[in-house]
């Protein structure tokens, strides 16, 4: 038996290779032998002669080959070159094409499908020619599904070819299987955001997907496979040699953070998990791995590091007191100031409920802030009593701010308090102060009121009183002047003048005092003023044809206001007839009248190019009775631009002006826009 599978295994290299590889083609063979020798009706087999074999020996390994022959799952039979099917076994299988009974005899071009069978034809002519093995795989359909099958095509000896038949149904779906496994692998690979690598201890870089390349700043897998990341790869305080020893002991570490080094020296933090594959000898022969970009986390971890601490440095040198509560109110946290402010140690102040430092008076208005910003989301401010630990109050602003997790929900609050005794202490002394002052103006305004009335009266009697004896002296002066003219020289006729005109001054003079002592007690009627057709109307009132013709009149610009048109054209009569006295002595008088809106204010200006006058005087300009100029130089009483400024303060304004002297004035008063 030795010699036959001697022979067996070189007919199956000469034929099939390493049978080793290939193990269903030793059925094949074994086929082949059976047919060819075992149960040829001529002289005795090759198989015999060349092994001289007794026919004890014979038999006894017929019979083995005929075992064999019969536990092959597959189904094989042997056709001449022409397709005729000469022999035939069916497989264990029941599914791999039909029964031996059915093909016996017949041309294997000739089983159907047609299509099948005409691609075993193909296969036979392709062996005639080539003289070599010819696979072809077909399909089936079974049960609603296709069944697979792969048909080798075998030439043997005396002309004859073997076709064995094999279901690789399983292999096809396990084939497809592992195509689909191997391709969401290589999606997973390729996509991954994670890194992924292959490296052998020593450094060297064997697989790396496209994200663990750019996050180590390559443009491709193989300018990055020429770097030896043992050598150059690490910051240098990263300690492989543990990271190495580790993997040998362990086989795997997770989570690991070290620096690496990219591409262009920059450094990358790496959260690295790596896996150790042995040999069979317990070497390592490679790390399978995964890297995480967790710079920006180490960036943001190191940002709020700092942030904590300037918020200790800051909260424990605050001036205000800072606390932190749960989203209970239950302290967790207070600085220094907090405890300054309550009087309490920080031992005492943890755990410490919030609403047990507010005043039994203010704790419902409290509470009911706290509940709102909880519910709303925002900061709660609250003035309120303080009541400290050894029971005095203090006055406070006390501000929280919730904090809020992933969830957007509350988890706590960030609060200050500030101390503000002094300001309450102090704002009860304002208070106090105010109510006296309320108290003290309206007893001044009473006396103020009684002076007026007093003062208006006085000026009321004043000018009876005075204008008699004034009427008397005129009176008596003209009689001297007409009844006695012959016996007067002209000195007394000078003086008796003089009396006249004086008289007649101090009439004016009264006059006008009680229209200054009245500006304050005349309702206003407010209604809309064209001021620029006021302004032409007044000058045509004090000029005469003969002396326009000397003045230059311009006016430009002048808004409508809403104002007592009386008190406001009383305004326009002094301005301008000021304007026109103080040029007269010019050649040719110039007066020019605008008007601006500003704001909340209209801004109506006058200028002359008279005598002017000297600015360190104008705080004297609208004082009653003040006058820049002599009686001698122009006439009038003092008493016009003091009418001004009370009757544009009565409209909420104000008045002012500037001046050279000899090169004129200008005069600005303001009216409220209403």
């Amino acid at each position: 038996m030795d010699k036959i599978h001697s022979l067996l295994k070189r007919q199956l290299k000469k034929y099939f290779g390493d049978p080793f590889r290939i193990p269903n083609e030793w059925q094949a063979f074994i086929d082949a032998v059976n047919n060819a020798y075992f149960e040829s009706d001529g002289d005795r087999s090759m198989l015999e002669r060349s092994l001289e074999l007794s026919s004890q020996e014979l038999m006894q390994a017929n019979s083995e080959l005929r075992a064999i022959f019969q536990a092959i799952p597959d189904q094989l039979f042997t056709i001449d070159l022409n397709g005729k099917i000469l022999n035939c076994k069916t497989g264990t299988t029941s599914d791999l094409l039909v029964h031996s009974k059915e093909l016996m005899g017949k041309l294997i071009q000739d089983i159907q499908p047609k299509e099948i069978g005409e691609k075993f034809y193909n296969a036979i002519c392709q062996v005639k020619e080539t003289k070599k093995i010819t696979n072809i795989e077909y399909s089936l359909a079974q049960r609603q599904k296709d069944a697979f099958f792969e048909a080798r095509f075998v030439p043997m000896l005396e002309e004859q070819i073997v076709v064995i038949i094999r279901n690789i149904t399983e292999q096809k779906r396990a084939e497809k299987a592992l195509r689909e496994s191997e391709e969401k692998f290589r999606t997973l690979y390729e996509n991954s955001t994670i890194g992924i690598y292959r490296t052998t201890p020593d450094g060297r870089v064997l697989m790396a997907n496209p994200t663990a390349v750019k996050m180590l700043g390559y443009d491709s897998f193989e300018e990055l496979s020429k770097r030896n990341l043992e050598i150059d790869g690490y910051e240098a305080s990263y300690n492989r040699k543990a990271f190495r020893d580790r993997l040998q002991k362990d086989g795997v570490i997770k989570g690991l953070e070290s620096v690496w080094i990219r591409k262009n020296s920059s450094k990358i933090h790496i959260r690295e998990s790596t896996k150790a594959i042995f040999d069979e000898l317990g070497n390592v022969i490679y790390y399978d791995g995964t890297i995480e970009d967790i710079t920006e986390w180490k960036r943001a971890e190191e940002a709020l590091r700092e942030s904590e601490e300037k918020f200790h440095i800051l909260a424990e040198n605050s001036p205000v007191g800072i606390f932190q509560t749960d989203a209970a109110g239950v302290t967790i946290y207070v600085n220094p100031r907090w405890c300054e402010i309550s009087g309490m140690t920080m031992e005492n102040a943890l755990g410490y409920g919030w609403l047990d430092s507010v005043h039994e008076d203010d704790r419902e208005k409290i509470l009911s802030g706290w509940k709102n910003a909880t519910h709303s989301h925002e900061s709660s401010d609250a003035e309120y009593r303080f009541v400290r630990k050894n029971g005095t109050i203090a006055w406070v602003i006390g501000r929280a701010v919730p904090k809020k997790d992933a969830e957007n929900n509350i988890v706590g609050y960030v609060g200050t308090i500030t101390d503000i005794t002094e300001r309450k202490i102090a704002e009860e002394q304002i208070n106090k102060m105010n109510e006296e002052l309320e108290v003290r103006v309206i007893e001044r305004t009473l006396q103020l009121e009684a002076a007026n009335k007093e003062l208006e009266a006085f000026a009321y009697s004043a000018s009876h009183d005075l204008r008699a004896p004034l009427r008397a002296i005129d009176g008596f002066a003209h009689i001297l002047a007409e009844d006695y003219n012959k016996f007067l020289d002209e000195e007394g006729k000078r003086v008796c003048s003089v009396i006249c005109n004086e008289a007649k001054r101090m009439g004016r003079l009264i006059d006008d005092l009680l229209s200054f002592s009245r500006i304050g007690h005349s309702k206003m009627e407010l209604i809309s003023i064209n001021v620029e057709a006021m302004v032409f109307s007044v000058f045509y009132e004090l000029t005469v044809h003969k002396s326009r013709d000397r003045i230059e009149f311009q006016v430009t610009d002048l808004p409508s206001a809403i104002g007592d048109p009386t008190l406001l054209r009383e305004i326009w009569v002094n301005l301008i007839s000021n304007a026109i006295k103080f040029s007269s002595k010019k050649e040719k008088s110039i007066i020019k009248v605008s008007g601006r809106r500003d704001g909340s204010e209209l801004i109506y200006s006058i200028c002359d190019n008279g005598v002017g006058f000297d600015m360190q005087y104008a705080n004297k300009l609208f004082g009653v009775f003040q006058r820049l100029h002599s009686e001698e130089e122009f006439e009038g009483t003092g008493v016009g631009l003091a009418i001004v400024q009370r009757l544009v303060h009565r409209h909420g304004g104000r008045i002012w002006a500037n001046a050279e002297i000899d090169k004129g004035a200008e005069f600005h008063f303001s009216l409220n826009v209403r």
